[in-house]
């Protein structure tokens, strides 16, 4: 089994591969558990392998997660629980079912779960002669189907597939014990310090999340698993209040840290050109940024100059300011363009001419 083939950042597979990283246990099941390409069927067959070959361990206890004896049978009830959950899906009465897809390059779904159907097979029917009379059927990224209890309102599932109505993921589902329940949560409690190739001011974006193909490049400030030494070799000092905590941060992390702890922290540009900072995750998700730079993303490459130290503080207002003020000028002539075909030339005469 190659553990690589499960990193959804082709950037963080890279650099791991050329570091030849060596993963633990614990950090396999999490790869494997968090591809977003890889099928529950690969998934499943991916932890059989490491229950045969490699060696069992605890599970401690932290904020967002139960101690366990042993993470392989931990492994062997999650699968169950996700075997049951497609079972249910797929041959469930008394439920209404509906779907929604998204097609490559689209940044919103069809329909949003708007159409109910009396069966899995009537929905899944209803969807194949959605996108052939639409002409999406080889534009599919992945569709959705959801099934909700008509006896409990709380007895819901959400699966993912990719077209080939494989199934990717269960990534909602009510209405199971709250055993269960931390069993399929039990790997979004972890924290893992996981080595990442990005620096400061580079622009990065992450690959991919259940929601939308579409999110928003970043120029990165720091990694939130980066140690006291990571923060100097980017440039950061004492003065800059970062490096005081740092150690004591990243113990708080080891201890009590989760999936959504494992985050880069970096600036994003608004519809109105201005810089605000956010943090997003999970890290080992982003990619380089290899798209364009428009409109208000336009401003990036200036940030990254100026966290990579190649411009001052005066040098980026400067530009942020330019780039604000051409865009907006942009969407006013765009916002106007209506009008064109209304105002027409017309041939001005001076008033001696009229006398004439």
């Amino acid at each position: 089994m190659n553990i690589f083939e499960f990193i959804n950042s082709k950037d963080v597979r890279k650099h791991l591969e050329k570091i030849n990283y060596k993963f633990s246990t614990l950090e396999k099941v999490f790869f494997i558990a968090k591809s977003e390409y890889k099928t529950i069927k690969e998934k499943h067959e991916a932890f059989l392998y490491l229950i045969e070959n490699e060696s069992d361990m605890k599970i401690e206890k932290r904020t967002n997660t139960n101690a366990y004896d042993s993470l392989f049978e931990c492994l062997k009830r999650y699968m169950e629980i996700e075997n049951a959950l497609l079972e249910k899906l797929y041959n469930n009465e008394n439920c209404a079912y509906s779907y929604r897809y998204l097609c490559r390059n689209d940044y919103g779904f069809c329909e949003d779960f708007d159409i109910q159907f009396p069966s899995y097979k009537d929905c899944i029917n209803h969807y194949k002669n959605d996108i052939k009379e639409y002409g999406h059927e080889s534009k599919i990224r992945y569709y959705s189907v959801k099934m909700q209890s008509l006896k409990d309102i709380k007895d819901k599932i959400i699966v993912k597939f990719n077209p080939g109505g494989e199934a990717l993921e269960i990534y909602e589902v009510s209405g199971i014990s709250e055993e269960d329940s931390d069993i399929l949560c039990l790997l979004d409690g972890l924290w893992l310090d996981i080595p990442l190739p990005f620096k400061r001011g580079d622009i990065v974006v992450r690959k991919s999340n259940t929601l939308s193909e579409y999110s928003a490049p970043m120029v990165m400030r720091y990694a939130s698993t980066w140690s006291v030494d990571e923060f100097i070799q980017n440039g950061y000092t004492e003065n800059d209040g970062l490096l005081k905590q740092r150690e004591k941060l990243i113990k708080a992390y080891k201890e009590y840290g989760d999936t959504t702890d494992m985050c880069i922290i970096g600036y994003y540009a608004s519809s109105d050109c201005c810089i605000y900072s956010e943090v997003d995750s999970p890290s080992v998700n982003f990619e380089y940024y290899r798209d364009s730079f428009e409109n208000e993303n336009r401003i990036l490459p200036v940030i990254s100059n100026y966290e990579k130290g190649i411009i001052n503080l005066e040098e980026l207002l400067k530009c942020s300011n330019l780039i604000m003020h051409e865009n907006e000028a942009n969407s006013r002539k765009s916002y106007f363009e209506y009008l064109e075909e209304n105002i027409k030339p017309f041939d001005y005469r001076s008033p001696e001419e009229n006398e004439e």
